[in-house]
């Protein structure tokens, strides 16, 4: 039960409460109740009737709010600050500002300020001086470019990539990149520019009423990388797609024996555009094939020709397989109306037949070669004591002129 206090005839006593667990109007705060919690019991109506009415002392006991008191603590062990945490913090982050830069207005086309393209830092590298001003990412000074490499933003729908093997060397191909001359071969055009950073490139397409022009931007001989800015300059499109206005990209590697071009085109006015370059370029990347090919193979067969010659024309067996072993795969394939067979041995083998069963008939080369993706077609001509006869041999051949299947034909 709870104790309540009553005041009679000037006395005050305590006197029990008869309110039990059920709970009482008049419950006094339980010395174990919380500071910010005091729990108050709902009274029932029974309750209340048999309970009298609370006295003023009564009241004001139940008014007084219990007084708490912080704990002693000087018994506790003094404070002690926790130990540095055993992890690396990380740098702090200086600030610097931007170099000092004046700039001018842009003469840059367009694109070279929304393209982003990453240009490898080689100490090799020639590059174009900076147009705009613009900081350059890698190294704060300007992009050769023109454009920052981690700000700008390029369309991938406006971005033309492509890749094609080429049965030539690297050399070679990068002598067609950077040489007017060859360049000019390749684009079946009149190209003129200085194979150098800075300066200007004009291709003429007198057949097409087209003029393509541009700048040269990056050209490193070691690593055979091409830059340069490519637009129409005068011609069809002229006005949305201007000269200098996208950039153009070539990387030349060594592959097996011959070599990869990596063709980017990028900056285009738009998507179909790009899709109406891309079909121009897989056509002159493959007449870049062509001409690169045309280049080696036909530099290979003036070595291994004369070779070729001689080894029909010899009735020795050392010296005749020496010859054809100057000019031929070990697993040369030939085939005429008179045989088909494969291996240097046995093609030697024939050829003493040939002198054996037709004595006094010599060969020679007519001086027509024509070179197509490494093939040849190569014109002879037989003389002897009957009339004489003429024809072709179709030769495939490695690049460097090593032959490796001939096909012959006979006039008439």
């Amino acid at each position: 039960m709870a104790s309540v206090m009553e005041t009679s005839g000037g006395r005050t006593t305590a006197t029990a409460s008869p309110i039990g667990a059920s709970g009482s109007a008049l419950a006094t705060p339980s010395t174990t109740t919380s500071a910010t919690s005091i729990h108050t019991p709902r009274l029932s109506a029974e309750t209340l009737a048999h309970t009298k009415p609370p006295t003023i002392a009564a009241i004001r006991l139940m008014t007084i709010v219990p007084k708490f008191h912080a704990p002693d603590t000087s018994q506790l062990p003094a404070w002690k600050a926790p130990s540095a945490p055993s992890i690396i913090q990380k740098p702090a982050i200086r600030m610097t500002t931007q170099p000092n830069i004046t700039t001018q207005p842009s003469t840059a086309p367009p694109m070279l300020r929304r393209c982003s393209l990453i240009v490898p830092s080689s100490p090799s590298c020639s590059r174009a001086r900076p147009r705009d001003g613009k900081p350059d990412a890698q190294n704060g000074q300007p992009d050769s470019t023109g454009f920052n490499r981690e700000t700008d933003v390029e369309d991938d729908a406006n971005v033309i990539e492509l890749s094609v093997e080429i049965d030539a060397s690297p050399e070679t191909v990068w002598a067609i990149l950077t040489e007017p001359d060859l360049f000019s071969v390749w684009m079946q055009g009149e190209v003129t520019f200085e194979p150098h950073p800075g300066s200007a490139f004009r291709a003429a397409f007198p057949n097409f009423n087209v003029v393509i022009g541009g700048e040269i931007v990056t050209l490193d001989a070691v690593t055979r990388h091409l830059q340069l800015t490519w637009g129409t300059e005068s011609g069809p499109k002229a006005d949305t797609y201007p000269a200098g206005s996208s950039l153009l990209e070539f990387r030349v590697t060594p592959a097996g024996s011959g070599c990869r071009v990596d063709l980017r085109h990028s900056g285009l006015p738009s998507p179909e555009a790009a899709r109406e370059q891309e079909g121009g370029w897989h056509f002159q990347l493959s007449r870049l094939n062509l001409e690169a090919n045309r280049i080696d193979l036909g530099a290979g067969l003036e070595r291994t020709l004369p070779d070729w010659i001689a080894a029909w024309n010899d009735q020795d067996a050392e010296t005749r397989l020496a010859a054809l072993r100057r000019c031929c795969a070990d697993d040369i394939t030939f085939r005429d109306d008179w045989t088909g067979l494969t291996g240097i041995d046995l093609l030697s083998m024939h050829i003493a037949s040939c002198h054996q069963y037709m004595p006094g008939y010599s060969l020679e080369h007519t001086g027509d070669v024509r070179v197509c993706r490494g093939e040849a077609l190569v014109g002879w001509r037989a003389t002897g004591p009957a009339d004489g006869s003429e024809g072709f041999n179709h030769i495939q051949a490695d690049p460097d002129g090593t032959i490796r299947r001939v096909t012959g034909f006979q006039k008439g």
